[in-house]
């Protein structure tokens, strides 16, 4: 009994460390094998999260896409900066020019600048071209320096006994005249803004078939009507093209400035209106397109023989008819595939 009782004595084990006890010549045995698994599965070796962080050519085609944009919108913005603005008033062009006497300066370094409201004793023998550069704006005054001025003023040169002569004291004091001033206003541009607005509003227009171009307000255009070709499609098939020989034997239903628009050109001309009317008849004119197209493109002849239902001995329902010519279209030629051994019945 006693042999077989566990041994209380207290023995020493080895102790086990997880230190890589492999020698040099080893791990290099090992590398050929870990390139080959990596080779296989890069996917193993890619940390987490960095697939997503990697731009792809997509990505990086729209972010230059964007730069382009952005570099655009910069110059754009520096046009509109450098633009000047139009003057509201007639003493605008020449207070602009009292602030700005430093940049004169540079300009017409050796040319003295005398403000318009000067009373000093010598203002009255400076020269003509002296006085009139404290009057004209400054994108006038780079002319000077020719013999000839170029100015909203005159066209010609002034006399040189003109520049010459001493001017009268009073000239110093006393503002332009109203005509000289409405001419400084009448040099700069319109506001861009109102010039803009302007050509939104005539920008639209609609090209016909027959060559005629309509121009025309968005504002002007009448809310369309609430049709029926339900009962009626050769009239609808008259009504939608332009072209066709018995257009101009319909009322037409809407007209712009006298000229008659065809039903086929209603979507481009209510689409951007934002008239609610439009939205209410978007669907049904979509179903207007589908038949009156196909009608337009055969003969009435073949366009009821193909939509007559056998069945019930009568011509098909609006319904059916609209159904058939929406997938006629959407389908295109897998359309006579899926219904050539089938006949067409609804």
């Amino acid at each position: 009994m006693e042999e077989l009782r566990p041994s209380t004595a207290v023995t020493s084990r080895p102790t086990e460390r997880s230190k890589d006890t492999r020698t040099e010549k080893q791990k290099e045995d090992h590398l050929p094998w870990a390139e080959r698994v990596c080779a296989m599965f890069p996917d193993y070796q890619t940390p987490r999260n960095s697939v997503s962080k990697l731009a792809s050519p997509k990505e990086d085609k729209i972010n230059a896409k964007l730069d382009a944009i952005q570099t655009q919108l910069d110059n754009i913005a520096k046009i509109g900066t450098t633009t000047r603005p139009a003057f509201t008033s007639e003493s605008e062009p020449f207070a602009s020019v009292l602030h700005s006497q430093d940049s004169l300066s540079d300009s017409l370094s050796t040319v003295p600048i005398v403000p318009m409201q000067s009373s000093h004793p010598q203002s009255s023998h400076l020269p003509s071209s002296h006085l009139l550069s404290s009057h004209l704006p400054s994108s006038t005054l780079p002319s000077l320096s020719s013999p000839s001025l170029s100015s909203p003023l005159s066209s010609s040169p002034l006399p040189s006994s003109l520049s010459s002569s001493p001017l009268p004291s009073s000239l110093s004091s006393s503002p332009l005249p109203s005509s000289l001033s409405s001419s400084f206003v009448r040099s700069f541009p319109p506001s861009s803004l109102a010039v803009t607005q302007a050509a939104e509003r005539k920008s639209r227009h609609l090209t016909l078939k027959t060559g005629i171009v309509i121009h025309y307000d968005t504002e002007d255009l009448p809310d369309p009507p609430y049709l029926s070709f339900h009962n009626d499609i050769p009239r609808l098939g008259r009504l939608w093209d332009e072209s066709h020989p018995g257009f101009s034997q319909e009322p037409c239903h809407v007209q712009v400035n006298g000229v008659r628009v065809p039903l086929r050109l209603w979507d481009q001309i209510h689409t951007y209106t934002g008239g609610k009317t439009w939205t209410g008849i978007k669907g049904t004119w979509s179903n207007w397109k589908f038949v009156a197209e196909y009608y337009n493109q055969t003969t009435p002849e073949k366009f009821w023989t193909e939509f007559y239902d056998t069945k019930k001995k009568r011509r098909m329902t609006w319904t059916a008819i609209v159904e058939v010519a929406a997938a006629r279209e959407t389908m295109g030629t897998d359309f006579d595939l899926e219904y050539h051994d089938s006949p067409i019945s609804f």
